[in-house]
């Protein structure tokens, strides 16, 4: 998604997800729960923007330094982070333009780590139900 030059990407655990998780797992209590999908989301979160870091051409350092991972919405309304690139001419330099081929950076950074949400959730809940078991 772009708007005004930037870019966004969203990684987001849905409502409905976030009930599926609670099903799954239902002697975990509500806010452990929700604690660890926060938690493990804004990792995941971290680690995309890092690789974007990574990833992205600098000749400046002002379009490096307009990439961050930010928070969005509440738990109840599920829980959103995004990936975002405020330089005006990050999308630009992300798809390319007429006479400037693209250079992506936001797309594979999120294709790297899209995945690794649900596997950590997974082993992160797994761990925290077996410890409230005990």
């Amino acid at each position: 998604m772009t708007g005004s030059g930037g870019m966004q990407i969203d990684l987001e655990v849905s409502p409905t997800s976030m009930r599926k998780w609670k099903k799954a797992f239902n002697g975990l209590s509500k806010s452990k729960l929700n604690k660890v999908i926060a938690e493990n989301t804004r990792d995941v979160a971290k680690l995309m923007e890092a690789e974007a870091k990574k990833l992205v051409p600098v000749d400046t350092g002002r379009l490096r330094a307009s990439i961050q991972a930010r928070r969005l919405g509440t738990v109840r309304a599920g829980i959103t982070y995004s990936l975002v690139a405020t330089a005006p001419y990050a999308s630009d330099v992300e798809y390319g333009t007429g006479r400037q081929r693209s250079q992506p950076y936001m797309r594979p950074a999120y294709r790297m780590y899209q995945g690794q949400l649900s596997k950590r959730l997974g082993r992160s809940i797994k761990q925290q139900w077996s410890n409230s078991v005990r």
